[in-house]
């Protein structure tokens, strides 16, 4: 709560490396390791397996035609599915501990007037702490043995970013404007 009673953005919730952020990823990890197993092991074990090429820059494709471009996005739009059904699916199964610290973390954000930020912080610590890192750094989740590499990596790295975009409620644009169909 000193965290975000700090905050000068409500946006940067829990987005640095502050102990408040550390304790939270070590108590995710901690608490929730058999939960990432059943929700994203076998997804990310899929994904090395598979010649999946889901790039989505025109400036990485090699043939970037309009068709191979769709192709792509398609197959990136499903993978995501894919994850975001097996989040989803997984509900049941997450760690009550961690479902009692968020529910504490609500309680107390609405007492202090800060109620709107709960989904935010419940977001944050969930896809951008725990979730998304583990889909682009599945070995030092202990979810496979070595690092991707290749493209499997790009289209981990893809998926992570698409579902972390969701996850904050924002769109892509700027610099990732090939990004801009996820949420078209």
């Amino acid at each position: 709560m000193n965290e975000v009673d700090a905050l000068e953005n409500d946006h940067l919730m829990f987005r640095g490396n502050s102990l408040a952020t550390k304790a939270m990823e070590a108590y995710m990890k901690l608490m929730a390791a058999d939960y990432l197993q059943a929700t994203l092991g076998d997804y990310v074990k899929r994904a090395l397996e598979l010649p999946l090429n889901c790039e989505v820059d025109p400036l990485k494709l090699t043939n970037p035609s309009s068709s191979t471009l769709e192709k792509n996005r398609n197959m990136l739009t499903k993978e995501v599915e894919v994850v975001w059904n097996s989040i989803l699916d997984s509900v049941s199964v997450f760690p009550q501990q961690l479902s009692k610290v968020f529910h504490t973390l609500r309680r107390r954000l609405e007492r202090s007037g800060k109620g709107e930020l709960g989904n935010n912080l419940i977001s944050s610590s969930i896809f951008l702490r725990y979730l998304c890192p583990a889909i682009l750094s599945p070995s030092l989740f202990n979810l496979v043995s070595e690092y991707p590499s290749g493209q499997a990596a790009r289209n981990l790295t893809l998926v992570a970013k698409t579902l972390q975009t969701l996850a904050n409620f924002t769109k892509f644009g700027g610099k990732e404007m090939y990004m801009e169909f996820v949420c078209a």
